[in-house]
This record gives structure tokens, sequence and C-alpha cells, in this order.
């Protein structure tokens, strides 16, 4: 059985950004040192189901699928693997890996992803540790969401969501709030392919 390190453990190892057609943003997490000086490499406009490619020295990342615009990245780095199942909220952006300390979450998207311990499920994260809730369009109320939500009822429709971070989670300092919509179009099929490509 091949063992994974979820996106949310992955601060001081590998992560994900997006690549805006306009621009790449790159957040520093709190309490680390300011960004290596080696240059990053980044995906050509066309990421190839099976193309993997070195991103920074020793880190390297495969698509092994996609679809309805969910991506499922494998990452393998010296000291093990990261795998995840990734869509951006905003369209307009595409899941770049980036190095091995930073991310860029700026953009609010929704991952797929598990631990090891508890079985995968799906978030909305953000530029920040935090929490959110959704409800389907239409919908009155909000729901509380997990870290691994099992609710595979929103696929093939339209959430609203509101996200709450803080730059410093651990004091709850610098809050920021933010809300919008996220397709969840092949909800269901991302996630029966992430248990496919991750949970060996």
């Amino acid at each position: 059985m091949k063992s994974f390190i979820s996106l949310g453990e992955c601060s001081g190892l590998v992560g994900l950004c997006f690549k805006s057609w306009r621009a790449v943003t790159v957040i520093t997490l709190a309490g680390l040192i300011s960004p290596p000086s080696f240059a990053q490499n980044h995906l050509p406009d066309e990421w190839q189901i099976g193309q993997e490619y070195e991103f920074r020295p020793g880190y390297y990342s495969k698509l092994v699928a996609e679809e309805d615009g969910w991506k499922t990245i494998i990452t393998e780095f010296k000291d093990g693997s990261l795998c995840s199942t990734v869509k951006a909220a905003d369209e307009s952006y595409v899941v770049e890996p980036i190095n091995g300390r930073f991310l860029s979450l700026d953009p609010v998207f929704v991952e797929i992803t598990g631990d090891g311990v508890f079985e995968p499920g799906w978030r909305v994260k953000g530029p920040h540790r935090g929490e959110y809730e959704y409800r389907t369009v239409g919908d009155r109320f909000m729901t509380e969401g997990a870290d691994y939500n099992k609710d595979l009822s929103v696929s093939e429709t339209t959430i609203e969501y509101i996200y709450t971070g803080w730059k410093y989670p651990e004091i709850r300092v610098d809050m920021e709030r933010r809300s919008g919509t996220a397709d969840m179009t092949g909800l269901r099929s991302a996630y029966e392919r992430h248990l496919s490509h991750c949970e060996k």
C-alpha cells in the first residue's frame, strides 16, 4: 500500500498554486522564511495526462487524471509523495505545483484529499487555514463544512460558499472572509478517480 501525504500536511514539503493566465501570485505561509532563490519551472500551457516535470530540483509532479476541471496530481520528493485532486472555484485559474515550502492559495479552491487516517473527502480551501460553510444554489440554509466532507450529493450542482480563514490561526489574528460559488460538476467521478490513484 503506497502512502501519500495530504495537501493539508504539506506546508513544509510541497504545495500547489494557482497560475492565472494573467499572472502568478505566491503568498508565503506564516512562520516560514523567504523563498529560496532557485528559478521556478512553470508548466507549459497544456499539461498532458501522464506528463511529469521537475518543478524544482528533486521534486516531480505528474498529472494522472483530469476531467470537468478536476486535476489529480501526484508529486514525489525524497521523503515521500503527495496526492491530491483539486479544482479552482474561479476557472480562470489553473493548478500548478510550486516550490516545496510555499503555497499560493489566492483563489479559493475545492480539494479532495485524505490523511491516511480519515477516509478522503472534499473541502473548500483558501489563502490560510480556516473553515467554510456551503449550500447548493437555491437552498435556504448553509451547512458547516468538514475537513473530509462526504457529501457527494452536491455533485453536478453549483454551491455557494463562505470561507473564513486567519493569517495566524493559532491566535485567530488577521481574519479574511471570502464568498462565492464553485461548480461541483464531476465531484462524484473525481472522488472515485482520487480513490483509484491516491488511496492504493
